[in-house]
């Protein structure tokens, strides 16, 4: 399976144009994702700009890394980042419970395999990142897991802390024994195969009670990529804001981003597209961190947390970096001061925001990565597919229209005579009326209203009538009814694609260590589409 790109839910108008006529959208970003040529152009630029914090960095990321539990492959690359000409694929996510959605899978294997292509293409080492969103306060977005149970059905969990003060960044966040619980309800709504017990064990390694949420969500994914080699990069450690410091006085006096943003976004609005970060004039697009994560507003020569009302000088600000935390537009602009990043990989609403970036790049004099798009799949169990097959039905069939799709085969269901039979009686019952309506006319005129009133009730009490009997067919054909809705629940749970919905674990407890292996197989490099991946 294929989805057609206008088949695909959520796109904007913007993404669509950035897969199928590039030229349109060209001027947002730095290069085209499927011309090699863009990454050799900002491999190039990247190998003349100076780090001096190439080594602090390195050691801060293995003392992470190790307490991640990462492999010996992670480490390795690691050591290159060390060398002047190692480049980096970057990607990132928020930590969301138990990994997330499969689509957070989807993003590291294609930076792992974008990195390894790219090794080979440019003749230098390039390293995958996943940067870590530990310093997001949105809570909501990452709290729950959702997930197919052993009995087809789709269902989710929530962790609940005890307490959560406002604002709070996700990286302050701790499990409690109410994690052990989801656990075991996890445990005992998937079913039971060979592979569980070594993944279930895995999970609960990670998400121990009493540790850290953004930590759990790490060594949960270093063991699922041991082999592959990702170094993952904690982003809310205090460590690395010093490299940061440079960044942030910079916006903090002058003022970059929302005039550069702004300008970008009139001329993507000029263009007809959307834009997703609304620039808050007045606001450094940088949080503070204190007692949770508070904008600022600027005031004369001062700045008030939005949080407590507190003033600060610049030179307060400046002085205490750890202090300070990147907002949605700046977050990548400090990612490539920390990392060579030569691509980013990102699903479809991260191609659209950073759109609205390259103003900012430009007005700090850095170079934008190509954004490269994540790979897109839809995970195709063979009972799902013989489901399919057994009623004549595509996956893109279902992914498209999926209430659709279970009306159409409920109604075949019904006996074609008693079928024809209605479809007959409401034709010939119109036909009549119409006639009638006709002749009563010629007799009286406001007869008319009253036959087309009548035949308005009575063509509704034929639908009723049919729809009881549809209701009849549907409990003799109850199967019938729970295969499709076992259908649309593996391939479009709760009416949303399976990559943003469901999490990996269900199929690796069924298909094991391979799974990765094959999605990473199945990730072409320049060229997007969302695929289906018969298991």
């Amino acid at each position: 399976m294929k989805l057609k790109l206008e088949n695909i839910p959520g796109l904007s108008k913007l993404t669509r144009d950035y897969f199928s006529t590039f030229e349109k959208t060209g001027p947002f970003f730095n290069g085209h994702f499927q011309d090699c040529s863009s990454f050799k152009n900002i491999a190039n630029r990247l190998q003349i700009v100076n780090r001096p914090h190439r080594n602090e960095l390195a050691d801060i990321l293995i003392d992470q890394n190790r307490n991640f539990n990462a492999a010996d492959a992670t480490f390795q690359n690691i050591e290159l980042l060390r060398q002047p000409d190692t480049l980096a694929v970057v990607s990132g996510q928020q930590a969301g419970l138990f990994g997330g959605p499969l689509f957070t899978i989807h993003k590291s294997l294609t930076a792992i395999k974008l990195a390894n292509t790219l090794t080979q293409r440019l003749g230098r080492p390039v390293v995958p990142v996943f940067y870590l969103v530990s310093e997001d306060h949105d809570f909501e977005e990452i709290k729950s897991t959702t997930y197919i149970d052993k009995r087809n059905a789709v269902k989710s969990l929530t962790f609940e802390p005890e307490t959560l003060p406002d604002r709070i960044p996700v990286a302050q966040i701790k499990l409690n024994d109410n994690i052990l619980q989801l656990l075991e309800t996890l445990d005992a709504d998937l079913p039971d195969t060979e592979f569980k017990a070594d993944w279930m064990q895995k999970l609960k390694s990670a998400y121990t009670s009493g540790e850290f949420l953004h930590i759990a969500f790490a060594r949960w994914y270093q063991s699922l990529f041991a082999e592959y080699g990702i170094v993952l990069f904690d982003s809310s450690d205090s460590r690395v804001k010093p490299f940061l410091s440079d960044l942030f006085e910079k916006e903090l006096r002058e003022d970059v981003c929302n005039p550069a943003m702004q300008k970008t976004n009139n001329q993507l609005e000029k263009a007809g597209y959307h834009t997703q970060i609304t620039v808050q004039s007045g606001r450094p697009n940088l949080f503070l961190l204190d007692n949770g994560r508070h904008g600022l507003q600027r005031k004369g020569d001062e700045f008030i947390s939005l949080g407590d009302n507190r003033k600060y000088t610049l030179d307060e600000l400046v002085a205490q970096p750890e202090k300070l935390s990147p907002k949605v537009s700046t977050r990548p602009i400090a990612q490539d001061i920390l990392f060579p990043t030569v691509a980013y990989v990102g699903g479809p609403g991260e191609i659209a925001y950073w759109a609205q970036l390259k103003g900012i790049y430009d007005a700090m004099d850095m170079n934008m990565p190509v954004v490269y798009p994540r790979a897109a799949f839809t995970l195709i169990e063979p009972k799902i597919q013989k489901h399919l097959d057994a009623f004549g039905l595509t996956a893109e069939q279902v992914i498209t229209d999926p209430e659709g799709v279970i009306k159409d085969v409920m109604q075949s269901r019904i006996p074609t005579d008693i079928r024809e039979q209605f479809a007959a009686l409401q034709s010939q019952l119109g036909e009549q009326l119409a006639s009638l309506g006709t002749a009563a006319k010629e007799i009286e005129p406001t007869l008319q209203s009253a036959f087309e009133k009548t035949g308005g009730n009575m063509e509704k009490q034929i639908a009723s009538l049919e729809s009881r009997v549809l209701k009849a067919v549907e409990q003799r054909e109850q199967v019938t009814r729970n295969q499709l809705e076992s259908i649309v629940n593996h391939l479009m749970p709760e009416g949303g694609l399976q990559e943003r919905k469901i999490n990996i674990l269900p199929f690796l407890v069924k298909y094991d260590t391979p799974l990765l292996r094959r999605i990473y197989d199945e990730i072409e490099i320049a060229k997007f589409e969302h695929k289906g991946i018969e298991l």
